[in-house]
Protein backbone atom coordinates (compact mmCIF):
# COMPACT_ATOMS: atom_id res chain seq x y z
CA UNK A 1 0.00 0.00 0.00
CA UNK A 2 0.98 3.28 -0.99
CA UNK A 3 2.36 5.75 2.11
CA UNK A 4 1.63 9.20 1.64
CA UNK A 5 4.27 11.28 1.99
CA UNK A 6 3.97 14.29 4.71
CA UNK A 7 4.32 17.37 2.87
CA UNK A 8 6.27 20.40 3.79
CA UNK A 9 5.30 22.36 6.93
CA UNK A 10 4.09 25.80 5.42
CA UNK A 11 6.34 28.60 6.77
CA UNK A 12 5.35 30.55 9.57
CA UNK A 13 5.02 34.53 9.31
CA UNK A 14 7.58 36.50 10.32
CA UNK A 15 6.52 38.45 13.62
CA UNK A 16 6.12 41.97 12.60
CA UNK A 17 8.69 44.41 13.77
CA UNK A 18 7.41 47.26 16.06
CA UNK A 19 10.19 50.22 17.01
CA UNK A 20 9.10 52.46 19.95
CA UNK A 21 10.54 55.61 20.48
CA UNK A 22 10.38 56.76 23.99
CA UNK A 23 13.14 59.38 26.60
CA UNK A 24 12.17 57.51 29.17
CA UNK A 25 14.19 53.99 29.83
CA UNK A 26 10.80 52.64 31.95
CA UNK A 27 8.49 53.32 29.28
CA UNK A 28 10.69 51.63 26.77
CA UNK A 29 11.06 48.65 29.16
CA UNK A 30 7.71 48.17 29.87
CA UNK A 31 6.69 48.06 25.82
CA UNK A 32 9.47 45.60 24.91
CA UNK A 33 8.01 43.66 27.75
CA UNK A 34 4.70 43.65 26.84
CA UNK A 35 4.92 43.49 23.12
CA UNK A 36 7.59 40.73 23.04
CA UNK A 37 5.15 38.73 25.11
CA UNK A 38 2.38 38.72 22.06
CA UNK A 39 5.20 37.77 19.63
CA UNK A 40 6.38 40.83 18.11
CA UNK A 41 9.98 41.90 17.30
CA UNK A 42 10.56 45.19 19.37
CA UNK A 43 13.29 48.03 18.73
CA UNK A 44 13.92 50.66 20.99
CA UNK A 45 15.20 54.36 20.53
CA UNK A 46 15.44 56.90 23.36
CA UNK A 47 14.73 59.92 20.88
CA UNK A 48 13.69 60.93 17.71
CA UNK A 49 17.11 60.63 15.72
CA UNK A 50 17.72 57.41 17.34
CA UNK A 51 14.49 56.24 15.99
CA UNK A 52 15.51 57.51 12.17
CA UNK A 53 18.84 55.87 12.72
CA UNK A 54 17.47 52.41 13.38
CA UNK A 55 14.34 53.16 10.47
CA UNK A 56 17.43 53.64 7.60
CA UNK A 57 19.11 50.49 9.43
CA UNK A 58 16.49 47.78 9.00
CA UNK A 59 12.34 47.68 7.86
CA UNK A 60 9.87 48.25 10.31
CA UNK A 61 6.05 47.71 10.44
CA UNK A 62 4.66 49.74 13.30
CA UNK A 63 6.12 52.50 14.85
CA UNK A 64 5.38 54.13 18.55
CA UNK A 65 6.39 57.13 19.38
CA UNK A 66 6.07 59.26 22.66
CA UNK A 67 5.50 62.81 21.94
CA UNK A 68 7.26 64.97 24.38
CA UNK A 69 10.99 64.07 23.68
CA UNK A 70 13.85 66.81 24.17
CA UNK A 71 15.38 67.68 20.84
CA UNK A 72 12.70 66.36 18.07
CA UNK A 73 9.50 65.75 19.18
CA UNK A 74 6.81 63.21 18.39
CA UNK A 75 5.15 65.19 15.83
CA UNK A 76 8.34 66.00 14.20
CA UNK A 77 9.52 62.47 14.41
CA UNK A 78 6.50 60.91 12.84
CA UNK A 79 6.27 63.26 10.48
CA UNK A 80 9.53 62.31 9.20
CA UNK A 81 8.68 59.51 9.15
CA UNK A 82 5.69 59.46 7.28
CA UNK A 83 7.81 60.95 4.55
CA UNK A 84 10.63 58.66 4.29
CA UNK A 85 8.55 55.54 5.12
CA UNK A 86 4.89 55.96 4.62
CA UNK A 87 4.11 52.16 4.56
CA UNK A 88 5.05 52.06 8.31
CA UNK A 89 2.47 52.39 10.81
CA UNK A 90 2.32 55.89 13.35
CA UNK A 91 1.11 55.72 16.60
CA UNK A 92 1.24 58.67 19.18
CA UNK A 93 2.24 57.75 22.75
CA UNK A 94 1.17 60.75 24.55
CA UNK A 95 0.82 61.59 28.73
CA UNK A 96 -0.38 65.05 28.21
CA UNK A 97 -3.97 66.79 26.80
CA UNK A 98 -2.24 68.40 24.96
CA UNK A 99 -4.68 68.89 22.23
CA UNK A 100 -2.58 70.79 19.73
CA UNK A 101 0.07 68.50 20.33
CA UNK A 102 -1.74 65.84 19.46
CA UNK A 103 -3.69 67.82 16.33
CA UNK A 104 0.16 68.20 14.67
CA UNK A 105 0.80 64.71 15.12
CA UNK A 106 -2.23 63.76 13.48
CA UNK A 107 -1.95 66.05 10.32
CA UNK A 108 2.10 66.40 10.16
CA UNK A 109 2.27 62.51 11.46
CA UNK A 110 -0.84 61.35 9.77
CA UNK A 111 -1.02 58.80 12.69
CA UNK A 112 -3.00 55.84 12.77
CA UNK A 113 -4.03 56.73 16.70
CA UNK A 114 -2.81 58.07 19.70
CA UNK A 115 -2.70 56.45 22.94
CA UNK A 116 -2.68 58.15 26.62
CA UNK A 117 -0.16 57.32 29.35
CA UNK A 118 -0.97 55.16 31.62
CA UNK A 119 -1.80 52.55 29.23
CA UNK A 120 -3.90 49.33 29.91
CA UNK A 121 -1.88 46.58 28.57
CA UNK A 122 -5.15 45.03 26.46
CA UNK A 123 -6.49 48.02 24.83
CA UNK A 124 -2.58 49.16 23.35
CA UNK A 125 -1.98 45.88 22.34
CA UNK A 126 -5.36 45.50 20.88
CA UNK A 127 -4.77 49.04 19.15
CA UNK A 128 -1.48 47.61 17.54
CA UNK A 129 -2.64 44.34 16.40
CA UNK A 130 -5.55 46.23 14.22
CA UNK A 131 -3.17 48.41 12.97
CA UNK A 132 -1.25 45.52 12.08
CA UNK A 133 -4.13 44.14 10.44
CA UNK A 134 -5.30 47.38 8.44
CA UNK A 135 -2.07 47.95 7.03
CA UNK A 136 -1.52 43.97 5.52
CA UNK A 137 -5.56 44.66 3.81
CA UNK A 138 -4.13 47.98 2.52
CA UNK A 139 -1.08 46.05 1.00
CA UNK A 140 -3.66 42.88 -0.13
CA UNK A 141 -5.81 45.49 -1.62
CA UNK A 142 -3.15 47.48 -3.28
CA UNK A 143 -1.63 43.97 -4.79
CA UNK A 144 -4.95 43.16 -6.12
CA UNK A 145 -5.35 46.51 -7.40
CA UNK A 146 -2.32 46.22 -9.43
CA UNK A 147 -3.21 42.95 -10.45
CA UNK A 148 -5.98 43.65 -11.52
CA UNK A 149 -4.54 46.91 -13.75
CA UNK A 150 -2.40 44.07 -15.13
CA UNK A 151 -4.87 41.85 -16.03
CA UNK A 152 -6.70 44.44 -18.11
CA UNK A 153 -3.65 45.66 -20.18
CA UNK A 154 -3.71 42.02 -20.85
CA UNK A 155 -7.08 42.34 -21.83
CA UNK A 156 -7.21 45.06 -23.81
CA UNK A 157 -4.23 43.47 -25.63
CA UNK A 158 -5.61 40.51 -26.19
CA UNK A 159 -8.74 42.12 -27.39
CA UNK A 160 -6.48 44.71 -30.09
CA UNK A 161 -5.30 41.45 -31.40
CA UNK A 162 -7.92 39.37 -31.61
CA UNK A 163 -9.71 42.98 -33.00
CA UNK A 164 -7.20 43.13 -35.92
CA UNK A 165 -7.36 38.86 -36.03
CA UNK A 166 -10.60 39.30 -37.44
CA UNK A 167 -10.64 42.11 -39.52
CA UNK A 168 -7.75 40.98 -41.25
CA UNK A 169 -9.80 37.20 -41.91
CA UNK A 170 -12.96 39.51 -42.76
CA UNK A 171 -10.81 41.13 -45.12
CA UNK A 172 -9.72 37.66 -46.55
CA UNK A 173 -13.38 36.17 -46.65
CA UNK A 174 -14.49 39.48 -48.61
CA UNK A 175 -11.51 38.81 -50.93
CA UNK A 176 -12.18 35.01 -51.38
CA UNK A 177 -16.07 36.12 -52.15
CA UNK A 178 -15.34 38.40 -54.33
CA UNK A 179 -12.99 36.19 -56.18
CA UNK A 180 -15.29 33.62 -56.29
CA UNK A 181 -18.11 35.41 -57.48
CA UNK A 182 -15.22 36.40 -60.54
CA UNK A 183 -14.74 32.50 -60.66
CA UNK A 184 -18.77 32.18 -61.11
CA UNK A 185 -18.61 34.43 -63.90
CA UNK A 186 -15.91 33.00 -65.64
CA UNK A 187 -17.42 29.94 -65.89
CA UNK A 188 -20.52 31.35 -67.39
CA UNK A 189 -18.31 33.25 -70.56
CA UNK A 190 -16.24 29.97 -71.23
CA UNK A 191 -19.58 28.53 -72.22
CA UNK A 192 -19.31 31.34 -74.99
CA UNK A 193 -15.82 32.38 -75.57
CA UNK A 194 -17.36 35.30 -77.77
CA UNK A 195 -18.31 36.73 -74.43
CA UNK A 196 -15.41 36.64 -73.34
CA UNK A 197 -14.62 39.69 -70.71
CA UNK A 198 -18.54 40.79 -71.19
CA UNK A 199 -19.63 40.73 -67.34
CA UNK A 200 -16.19 42.41 -66.21
CA UNK A 201 -17.25 45.51 -68.42
CA UNK A 202 -20.59 45.51 -67.49
CA UNK A 203 -19.97 45.48 -64.11
CA UNK A 204 -16.79 48.14 -63.89
CA UNK A 205 -19.72 50.45 -66.20
CA UNK A 206 -22.41 49.74 -63.57
CA UNK A 207 -20.37 50.03 -60.60
CA UNK A 208 -19.18 54.09 -61.99
CA UNK A 209 -23.10 54.65 -62.99
CA UNK A 210 -23.93 53.99 -58.87
CA UNK A 211 -20.78 55.98 -58.00
CA UNK A 212 -21.68 58.76 -59.84
CA UNK A 213 -25.62 58.83 -58.82
CA UNK A 214 -24.56 58.65 -55.35
CA UNK A 215 -25.75 55.24 -54.03
CA UNK A 216 -24.44 53.70 -50.64
CA UNK A 217 -21.39 51.92 -50.50
CA UNK A 218 -22.98 48.43 -50.09
CA UNK A 219 -25.84 49.29 -53.01
CA UNK A 220 -22.74 50.46 -55.25
CA UNK A 221 -20.85 47.17 -54.56
CA UNK A 222 -24.30 45.02 -55.09
CA UNK A 223 -24.18 46.52 -58.59
CA UNK A 224 -20.99 45.72 -59.29
CA UNK A 225 -21.82 41.62 -58.21
CA UNK A 226 -24.69 41.77 -59.92
CA UNK A 227 -22.81 43.08 -63.38
CA UNK A 228 -20.44 40.39 -63.39
CA UNK A 229 -22.93 37.82 -62.50
CA UNK A 230 -25.91 38.93 -65.17
CA UNK A 231 -25.48 36.11 -67.18
CA UNK A 232 -25.34 33.45 -64.29
CA UNK A 233 -28.53 32.04 -65.17
CA UNK A 234 -27.53 30.88 -68.42
CA UNK A 235 -25.18 28.49 -67.03
CA UNK A 236 -27.91 25.50 -67.94
CA UNK A 237 -28.30 26.40 -71.50
CA UNK A 238 -27.68 24.39 -74.05
CA UNK A 239 -24.34 24.98 -76.09
CA UNK A 240 -26.64 25.79 -79.07
CA UNK A 241 -28.91 27.80 -77.46
CA UNK A 242 -25.26 30.27 -76.37
CA UNK A 243 -24.58 30.16 -79.70
CA UNK A 244 -27.99 31.64 -81.38
CA UNK A 245 -28.54 35.57 -80.89
CA UNK A 246 -31.61 36.30 -78.42
CA UNK A 247 -33.55 37.80 -81.29
CA UNK A 248 -33.24 34.79 -83.60
CA UNK A 249 -35.21 32.72 -80.53
CA UNK A 250 -38.59 30.64 -81.08
CA UNK A 251 -41.09 29.12 -79.16
CA UNK A 252 -39.96 27.12 -76.39
CA UNK A 253 -35.71 28.57 -76.65
CA UNK A 254 -37.30 32.00 -76.62
CA UNK A 255 -39.33 31.18 -73.28
CA UNK A 256 -36.15 29.82 -72.11
CA UNK A 257 -34.16 32.73 -72.63
CA UNK A 258 -36.50 35.35 -71.47
CA UNK A 259 -36.73 33.27 -67.48
CA UNK A 260 -32.43 33.31 -67.56
CA UNK A 261 -33.14 36.75 -65.35
CA UNK A 262 -35.48 34.36 -62.34
CA UNK A 263 -33.17 31.62 -62.59
CA UNK A 264 -29.86 33.91 -61.95
CA UNK A 265 -32.16 35.07 -59.01
CA UNK A 266 -33.24 31.38 -58.18
CA UNK A 267 -29.74 30.42 -58.03
CA UNK A 268 -28.04 32.96 -55.61
CA UNK A 269 -31.63 33.36 -53.29
CA UNK A 270 -30.15 31.28 -50.41
CA UNK A 271 -27.37 32.91 -49.66
CA UNK A 272 -28.39 35.66 -47.49
CA UNK A 273 -26.04 38.31 -48.42
CA UNK A 274 -26.72 38.08 -52.34
CA UNK A 275 -30.32 38.68 -52.03
CA UNK A 276 -29.96 42.09 -53.20
CA UNK A 277 -27.99 41.15 -56.15
CA UNK A 278 -30.27 37.87 -56.49
CA UNK A 279 -33.37 41.12 -57.11
CA UNK A 280 -31.30 43.35 -59.11
CA UNK A 281 -30.32 40.06 -61.73
CA UNK A 282 -34.34 39.95 -61.44
CA UNK A 283 -35.12 42.75 -62.79
CA UNK A 284 -32.98 42.68 -65.64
Amino acid sequence: MNQAVPSEPLAAPSPATLLCVDDEPNILSALRRLFRTHGYKVLTADSGAAGLAVLREQPVDLVISDMRMPGMDGAQFLEQVRQDWPDTVRLLLTGYSDIQSILAAINRGEIFRYITKPWDDNDIALIVRHALERRELERLAQRQNEELRQLNQTLEAKVEARTRDIAQANQKLKANFITTIKILAGMVELRDPAMAGHSRRVADLARRIANRIGLPAQEAQEVFIAGLLLDVGKIGFADDMLRVPPNQLTGDKLGAFRRFPVQGAQLLMPLEEMRGVAAILRAQ
